[in-house]
């Protein structure tokens, strides 16, 4: 959530993670605006891919790491790998094609920007499979230098390997979707979430461009890909309410302490977060609150959050725990009902909410108009054979308007690749909603 100056003048560590942060909630508000509940939100841009699973609402984390130092920071919980368009990709051991972590970053960037990069990146690849376009990007305002592109894969990747360029560029697709894809399993899979329920809400420069192919190889069926999608987390920002953060670490034996003795615990976190909403001017009618619990078997070195209600009567209090196990069981796959519990931390989120921009619908035309494109270009979709694509302009689709991949469609902040088999709809917000085959 937002905070103002006054508040992060006394916690600054709030801040961790804000830009990321901000696109998961700008995912869920999109999710809310379409009746969606379960989502995977996924940021990928030219050097990182953070990712995050909303099973209705964020889930949070106690513990995260910054350039490898771990902090005590109660964050929404995002998982980031070094996964981007700058990615670079080597031949290591003699025979092993990496992809990442390092990037090639904006400047000198990837070989095909022209500006002295010799390392290959995904968006060399991208260009000589024809996914991204092989003469400029940005809408004209980057050109694209495709024989850098393709001597820089050649030298580094193909020759070392014995492979041809375009089978080198496929490789290097492969290998990054491939990491996308393991991290992306430990926070769906490995935490007892089926991402086959998930629709994928992709953004981030790179996202759109290579979600078609994330999404297929973790069977998930529908892709949401907002408006602006290089800009999206900006959005995120403007429809985040203002929160107001207390927490408290005392550990508590639930099987010694009774429900009203825990509700004065959250109680005093409450109000004192409360209070600081109010003393910036937000009327009681606007404010909520939501309380976790960082709870673990009595022996154990981690926790795991537990939403709590309000605590009145010792029902409330076994109801909580059975809410610790199954959230147990959910994350690690076992549970262990006969060991004793505790609370590790006590925390609460004051929440002031502000008015948020409404989306702006589109009406449908009476008439659809043919959907041309404005030009066509060979892309691989495989390793071997190229095939003749449209590509169209996002700008130029109205609601209602409908396309079979294979395509590609272009806008200034980002590129959409739809692979054969899958199927796109423009709704009346002008998102792109992607079907996959099931």
């Amino acid at each position: 959530g937002a905070a103002s100056a006054t508040m992060l003048a006394r916690t600054p560590i709030a801040t961790v993670m804000s830009g990321p942060v901000a696109g998961v909630i700008g995912g869920r508000y999109l999710g809310d605006v379409k009746s969606i509940d379960n989502l995977i939100t996924f940021d990928t841009g030219g050097t990182s891919c953070d990712m995050a699973v909303l099973p209705g609402r964020p889930l949070f984390k106690s513990e995260v790491k910054v350039a490898g130092h771990p902090l005590r920071a109660h964050t929404v919980d995002i998982e980031t790998i070094g996964a981007g368009g700058g990615s670079i990709a080597g031949v290591h051991l003699g025979h092993v094609l990496k992809v990442g972590p390092q990037s090639a970053g904006a400047d000198p960037g990837p070989a095909c920007y022209g500006r002295g990069g010799r390392e290959p990146t995904l968006t060399d690849a991208l260009v000589l499979l024809g996914h991204l376009n092989p003469a400029a990007l940005l809408d004209g305002a980057m050109p694209i230098v495709a024989p850098k592109a393709r001597e820089a894969l050649s030298t580094r990747v193909a020759e070392p390997l014995g492979m041809t360029e375009i089978e080198a560029a496929w490789g290097i697709l492969r290998v990054l979707v491939t990491n996308v894809m393991v991290a992306m399993r430990t926070i769906t899979v490995e935490r007892g979430y089926d991402p086959r329920e998930f629709t994928l809400v992709p953004f981030g420069g790179m996202g759109p461009t290579i979600a078609g192919m994330v999404a297929a190889e973790l069977g998930i069926g529908r892709i949401l890909i907002p408006r602006d999608p290089g800009t999206f987390s900006a959005h995120g920002m403007l429809v985040t309410d203002v929160q107001q953060e207390r927490s408290l670490t005392r550990i508590t034996p639930v099987d010694g302490a009774t429900a009203p003795e825990i509700e004065a615990i959250f109680a005093d976190l409450e109000n004192a977060a409360l209070d600081d909403l109010m003393r910036e001017n937000f009327p009681r009618e606007r404010l909520l609150s939501r309380r976790h619990a960082g709870m673990r078997y009595r022996g154990q070195s981690y926790e795991v959050a537990v939403s709590v209600a309000h605590l009145r009567a010792p029902q409330d209090l076994t109801d909580l725990v059975k809410r610790f196990h199954d959230a147990h069981q959910r994350r690690y796959g076992h549970m262990a009902e006969i060991e004793a519990v505790e609370i590790v931390n006590f925390h609460v989120t004051a929440v002031g909410i502000i008015p948020k921009p409404q989306l702006k619908t589109f009406a449908e035309p009476a008439e659809m108009p043919q959907q041309t494109s404005s030009a066509n270009r060979q892309a691989y979709f495989s390793a071997t054979e190229a095939t003749g694509v449209p590509v169209l302009r996002r700008n130029a689709l109205s609601p209602g308007a409908r396309l079979k991949g294979p395509a590609v469609i272009e806008e200034k902040t980002s590129t959409i690749v739809l692979h054969p088999g899958q199927s796109a709809e423009v709704d009346r917000y002008l998102n792109i909603e992607i079907e996959l085959p099931s």
